[in-house]
């Protein structure tokens, strides 16, 4: 049985790192064992593995510690964007794909994430990175904002732009995104250049776009930099990247004594879990999520054994997505009714060692 001390866990800042770095770091991440869950985000690449490494990340924790960090990462706690949305799903992502063991024992992290999450009402998404950055660079919103990218970030940027005062935006990309409305423009990127001077021209390219050389820009005022790696910057009057965003947060003592505040609450939110998980003491609603949990990973690896065709990340998320929707209500309702014979009646339905016992029998 493989046991909470196995846990290591291995992380980088990326935060504004040049091509090289980035690339760097991103093959040692990726030296580790299968079965190892790899996370990146665009300010930290980390890797969570079982047993030990011989690789020189600047953070490596093990055993509870290393529990305690992915629930911290999980809550956004170590994100520019304290609670980050999109942080949590993408840490959630690089679960399914990991070992079963390593699934098993980080579930308590992820579980407690969500109740703090829930709990402290954490639901800030990666357009505040242009508040962060309009604060790091000193500057006030309004006039044209130029955001180059197309994916979900670009998106939250152009939502959040006209949210703090923009009066109007250009998205530049490859092609027109599906989620671009009448109110803001589109230009190729092949185009970019000639786009209308900006008061502020926003980056989001993910990590596998290419870069964009000076020229390729047009005028603006200030540059912010969202993505890993940083991309060159044009001639202009400012330049924030997510490593000036990060020192910004950093430098705020009302951020830092609120994010210890909440590692705090985290640290025992995931020490209630843990505890109950090692006395063998588990919740009858929880329990019951365990039991569901179980057969759908048993499903999922009966499924891409019989078809290897199919596309495990794509059949965990479908899954899992299709779980959540039968079960999330129902469980809720057994959480709130305040009767514990009728949540014992109900799980105990569920229960797996009851079950296997009455097939046992002559």
């Amino acid at each position: 049985m493989t046991d909470l001390d196995d846990l290591t866990f291995c992380g980088w800042d990326i935060a504004g790192a040049s091509r090289a770095r980035f690339e760097s770091i991103r093959a040692v991440v990726h030296e580790h064992a299968a079965g190892s869950a790899f996370i990146e985000t665009c300010q930290r690449l980390e890797v969570l593995h079982l047993g030990s490494c011989g690789c020189e990340a600047p953070v490596r924790v093990a055993g509870a510690a290393a529990l305690l960090r992915l629930a911290e990462l999980a809550a956004g706690l170590h994100s520019a964007v304290l609670g980050e949305r999109q942080v949590f799903a993408q840490v959630r992502g690089a679960l399914p794909v990991a070992a079963v063991p390593l699934r098993r024992l980080t579930a308590p992290a992820i579980g407690a994430a969500r109740h703090l999450r829930r709990e402290a009402d954490l639901a800030a998404d990666s357009g505040h990175l242009l508040d962060l950055a309009l604060t790091a660079a000193g500057a006030t919103p309004g006039g044209h904002i130029l955001v180059v990218g197309t994916g979900s970030v670009a998106r939250l940027v152009v939502s959040r732009g006209f949210a703090l005062g923009f009066a109007s935006a250009t998205v530049a990309g490859r092609q027109r995104p599906d989620w671009l409305d009448s109110a803001t423009c589109f230009v190729p990127l092949a185009e970019l250049r000639s786009a209308a001077a900006s008061a502020a021209l926003v980056l989001c390219l993910s990590a596998d776009a290419p870069d964009l050389a000076v020229h390729d820009f047009p005028r603006t005022d200030l540059l912010i930099d969202l993505g890993t790696p940083r991309r060159a910057a044009p001639g202009c009057t400012a330049a924030v990247s997510l490593a000036e965003i990060g020192h910004s947060v950093a430098a705020d003592p009302e951020q830092s004594a609120r994010r210890g505040q909440l590692r705090r609450r985290l640290a025992e939110l995931l020490a209630s879990r843990t505890g109950a998980a090692a006395a063998g003491v588990t919740p009858g609603v929880q329990r019951l999520r365990e039991e569901i949990e179980r057969v759908r990973a048993a499903e999922v690896e009966r499924a891409v054994r019989l078809r290897p065709h199919l596309d495990r990340v794509s059949v965990e998320h479908l899954t899992r997505s299709l779980v959540n929707q039968l079960f999330h209500h129902p469980t809720q309702r057994l959480r709130t009714s305040g009767d514990p014979a009728f949540v014992a009646r109900v799980t105990a339905l569920f229960d797996a060692d009851a079950r296997h016992g009455q097939e046992a029998r002559p």
